[in-house]
């Protein structure tokens, strides 16, 4: 993520990046807790873990090397992380 963490404005490029890669809503997917944290822990309706797992293990597997020169991001490799993924109860 190359957003800085200005006011919350990383995390936000966090959580629409990861609603994106899930073909998501934007509001389908929120901060439970780790607004101030590099951690983050968010929880996501509208698919099962196990569809969210398998969305993101193939965006990972498309994503391209970090760039060596500045600016390079490398993005992919830390989008979803088993243990701290928490899926949401739909309602309604």
């Amino acid at each position: 993520m190359t957003a800085p963490p200005d006011r919350g404005r990383a995390t936000e490029a966090v959580l629409t990046l990861l609603a994106d890669t899930l073909g998501l809503a934007r509001g389908d997917v929120t901060l439970v807790s780790g607004a101030g944290s590099r951690d983050k822990i968010v929880e996501v309706v509208g698919i099962p873990p196990e569809e969210a797992e398998r969305r993101l293990a193939s965006a990972g597997s498309q994503a391209v090397e970090p760039s060596s020169r500045a600016g390079g991001s490398g993005l992919a490799r830390d989008v979803y992380r088993p243990e701290t993924f928490q899926q949401g109860e739909e309602t309604g």
